[in-house]
C-alpha cells in the first residue's frame, strides 16, 4: 500500500477529512472506491488524495474550498458539493439517532426499566 493510500485510509476515520463525509455517501450509495470516484468525475489515480483533503469549510468559505479540491485534483466540484453535503447528513443523522436511543435508554433506567 502507498503512504498516501494509508493516509486516506486514516482520512476515512476523521471528520477533519473528506474522506470521512465521502466514505459515509459512497457506503450509503453502494459505491466502491472505483464507483465513488466515477461518481464524483475524479481520476481514479486522485481519489486517495482527494479523500486526504482537509473537509470543506462549513461556512461562506464551502463554496471555494470544494472549487480548489475540484480544480487541482480534476474533480467535478457539484458532485464532490453534492456528495459531501450527503454524507456530512448521513453522519449528523447517525448522531441524532444515538443520542435518541441514549436517551431513551436512560430514561428507562431511570423508571427500573429491564436493560
Amino acid at each position: 500500500m502507498k503512504p498516501l493510500d494509508r493516509i486516506a485510509a486514516k482520512a476515512r476515520r476523521d471528520p477533519f477529512f473528506l474522506g470521512h463525509f465521502l466514505d459515509r455517501h459512497a457506503a450509503a450509495e453502494g459505491l466502491d472506491d472505483d464507483g465513488l470516484a466515477a461518481s464524483l468525475g475524479c481520476p481514479r489515480d486522485n481519489l486517495s488524495a482527494l479523500l486526504a483533503c482537509r473537509a470543506p469549510r462549513r461556512d461562506e468559505g464551502f463554496r471555494e474550498d470544494v472549487l480548489h479540491i475540484g480544480r487541482v485534483l480534476g474533480v467535478d466540484a457539484v458532485r464532490l458539493a453534492e456528495a459531501f453535503r450527503h454524507g456530512e447528513v448521513l453522519l449528523e443523522t447517525a448522531d441524532v439517532a444515538c443520542d435518541g436511543v441514549q436517551a431513551l435508554m436512560a430514561a428507562r433506567d431511570a423508571e427500573g426499566g429491564e436493560p
